[in-house]
């Protein structure tokens, strides 16, 4: 019973995630204000500096008030889910 309790409060104070299939992501970068910036090559990854381009997008937070963009990299989306289980639990 320990362990089930420990999951749940564990599951409990996760974050919602979205995903957006690609035929509405115009739409909901658009909602954004994202989608300008990502079409004139503005936007880089938070982790790795690369462009974001619609193809390599992987994750959009709001990170304390601020949108933060990571691409589609393993690594960067690793190192991110790290950094904010740091942030949570420090």
């Amino acid at each position: 019973m320990k362990k089930l309790i420990q999951k749940l409060k564990r599951w409990s104070t996760r974050q919602d995630l979205l995903a957006v299939p690609n035929d509405k992501l115009d739409e909901w970068l658009d909602e954004l204000g994202l989608i300008d910036s990502i079409d004139r090559g503005e936007i880089v990854c938070l982790i790795c500096r690369q462009q974001i381009n619609k193809d390599n997008l992987q994750i959009v937070a709001n990170q304390q008030g601020k949108l933060i963009v990571i691409c589609s990299d393993p690594k960067c989306g690793w190192r991110y889910m790290i950094d904010i289980k740091k942030e949570s639990s420090g």
